[in-house]
């Protein structure tokens, strides 16, 4: 039988052309039983017959025949197989398939977000919008609102509501910014983009949303007529789309080339393969710009370094001694009294406040930021729940509103805030606090600080970064590296702890707005064993001078450690062992040393009285 079907491969396409598109056919074939190759007649005949091998050789050119049909179509069904290109069309329904809603797109990929259509209207899950946009949006559940803070601006929707408020003012909108859907938080992307900087293109059929942020840059392929793209580096890969459909699709490289096949994708996150002999990649970008400016977040700076002082005022009749502390100083810029502290979740606080104090210090040309402090949290008949206070919008905004209150009513020049209790699961809150807080400082015109632990990742929550770009300065605490009631003697700062300290901090926030503290007391550790032969560690806090005193009464003797750059005694008496790691000119000097070459803001002292009148000269030289 003839075979008039022929494919060749065309060199301007990868489909191959066939000339003949009809199905191929057999002939029937008829075998009869009756004419099997035996002579009919008497079955003991043994004769041959001329007619039985006649039949014979006829079955087997037709067998021959039939086998030589079955192998070319085999052959024929091989090269198919391995050479023809496939038609089909991606299934795009398959291909952007989500659990719920529709596919959400950023930055050219297909996200594990969902996106929803409502009366026209675009939306994203919120979580989307915190985790890949920015964390300035924050939900409210008990209101179930979403608030957006700027440098001196509050938004906030609620689901239900076709408004907005921004401080207080309404805006009606034709469309709900939020909506709830099978207990997913969505947010329109129309809303979204009018505070953050990003574009966004939807599709349908099927329908989907694409975000891509402000900045992207990605490298256009230029396709030639006949290009054909692919879901795999095959001609067997599923289409998704002919140059010849004359789309608007912009192509780019996504960098997953190979063996002949570029690699590209489309914005609304199709990756697939061109043959690289069908595509040029271009010298040009498809860069995205939304046009949206961010707004600018100020921040006040010293023109001078601060040298700062934390007075620890346990009691209103402490504030009597500030100005014999502060004739013992030189170049004080700063005084920080311990006056406030939270008394409960509700965002109440405590004040020893006084008027005499404040006019001292301001008389002595020196500022104000008094300290307030989260430590009655964990007061054992006092305590209350941290993590309550910050979740809570209504007693977040209560304790701003309180502190705030106090800076107008007092004529404070800043705040410092000293929360070291905050939980290790409220960093969210706690960011919307710090950035509530910050917009609150701004109008008033007050320095907005904020003190903070070595950074170590157990205490991450307390999101250096947020309070790098809101505050005006930050503290690290340079100290405590040993703390009482641990359970291992050692220095309160050696010079490592302390850098360590200073390049951790240095990571997230810069160099000009960031304070480091420095201590202005040490520890006495002594160590025992009763008669069971269990060990005891104590420790004894002392100022400079005291600790000295104490070396002395001893009389133990010093001597320096280059390691933790620090005067070191140890000693026994009486068969308690005794050892101390000194703060003096010398190790202050140290430290000082490293303030100085990172070019910091600044340094702050804990706590005022406890230092060595001497120390001032090595602070200020």
């Amino acid at each position: 039988m003839a075979d008039d079907r022929k494919f060749t491969n065309n060199s301007d396409t990868d489909d191959y052309i066939f000339d003949d598109e009809e199905d191929l056919s057999l002939e029937e074939i008829e075998l009869n039983e009756e004419n099997d190759g035996y002579k009919s007649g008497t079955p003991d005949s043994t004769e041959p017959s001329a007619r039985g091998s006649k039949d014979r050789r006829t079955y087997i050119i037709r067998a021959a025949v039939i086998a030589a049909v079955v192998v070319i179509l085999v052959a024929a069904g091989i090269m198919i197989e391995r050479f023809v290109p496939n038609k089909k069309a991606v299934n795009l329904n398959e291909y952007y398939r989500t659990s719920v809603g529709n596919a959400l797109i950023y930055n050219y990929d297909i996200t594990e977000y969902s996106s929803l259509v409502v009366d026209g209207h675009y939306y994203a899950e919120l979580d989307f919008f915190i985790n890949d946009i920015t964390d300035k949006f924050y939900y409210d559940k008990d209101n179930k609102s979403v608030i957006y803070t700027t440098p001196t601006s509050i938004y906030t929707v609620k689901s239900g509501d076709k408004s907005y408020d921004c401080d207080g003012n309404s805006t009606s909108l034709t469309y709900d910014p939020v909506v709830i859907s099978d207990s997913i938080v969505y947010m329109s992307v129309e809303y979204a983009a009018s505070l953050e900087a990003f574009t966004y293109e939807t599709y349908v059929n099927p329908q989907r949303l694409a975000i891509i942020s402000d900045g992207t840059q990605n490298t256009v392929v230029s396709l030639k007529d006949k290009a054909v793209i692919r879901d795999k580096a095959s001609v067997k890969g599923a289409v998704f789309e002919r140059a010849s459909d004359n789309t608007d699709t912009v192509w780019c490289t996504d960098g997953a080339s190979r063996d002949g096949w570029l690699g590209v994708m489309s914005p609304d996150g199709r990756h697939g393969y061109v043959k690289s002999s069908y595509a040029d990649v271009t010298d040009t970008s498809k860069e995205y710009n939304s046009g949206h400016e961010a707004a600018e977040y100020t921040s006040i700076h010293k023109d001078y370094d601060i040298v700062m002082v934390w007075h620890a005022v346990y009691a209103e009749s402490d504030n009597n001694n500030i100005q014999s502390l502060l004739d013992a100083t030189k170049g004080v810029t700063t005084v920080s009294p311990t006056w406030y502290k939270v008394t409960d979740a509700t965002g109440s606080i405590s004040s020893m406040a006084d008027w005499d104090y404040i006019s001292t210090v301001h008389d002595a040309g020196m500022e104000i930021w008094p300290l307030i402090s989260d430590f009655t949290s964990i007061d054992a008949d006092a305590g209350w729940d941290e993590a309550k206070l910050f979740a809570n919008t209504a007693s977040r905004r209560n304790l701003i509103s309180n502190i705030i209150n106090e800076i107008k009513t007092y004529g404070y020049d800043g705040i410092n805030i000293d929360f070291e209790k905050v939980p290790s699961d409220s960093a969210v809150d706690y960011r919307q606090f710090i950035r509530e807080l910050s917009i609150e400082c701004r109008k008033a015109g007050v320095v907005f600080s904020l003190d903070n632990y070595v950074p170590r990742p157990y205490n991450a929550q307390y999101s250096r970064d947020v309070q790098a770009e809101c505050a005006d300065y930050v503290v690290v605490m340079g100290y405590d590296e040993h703390y009482a009631g641990g359970d291992e003697a050692g220095s309160v700062a050696s010079i490592d702890f302390v850098t360590d300290g200073i390049d951790g901090t240095l990571k997230e926030v810069p160099k000009e707005k960031l304070i480091n503290a420095l201590p202005f007391y040490t520890r006495l550790w002594m160590e025992s064993t009763d008669e069971n032969g269990n060990v005891k560690l104590s420790s004894k806090t002392y100022s400079m001078q005291g600790a000295l005193d104490i070396v002395a009464e001893l009389g133990t003797g010093m001597e320096w450690d280059e390691e933790v750059g620090q005067y070191v005694a140890f000693g026994e008496v009486d068969g308690v062992k005794y050892s101390i790691w000194l703060e003096e000119d010398e190790s202050i000097k140290a430290k000082m040393k490293i303030v100085r070459e990172r070019e910091l803001a600044g340094i702050s002292g804990w706590c005022l009285g406890m230092e060595k009148p001497s120390v001032w000269d090595v602070i200020t030289e």
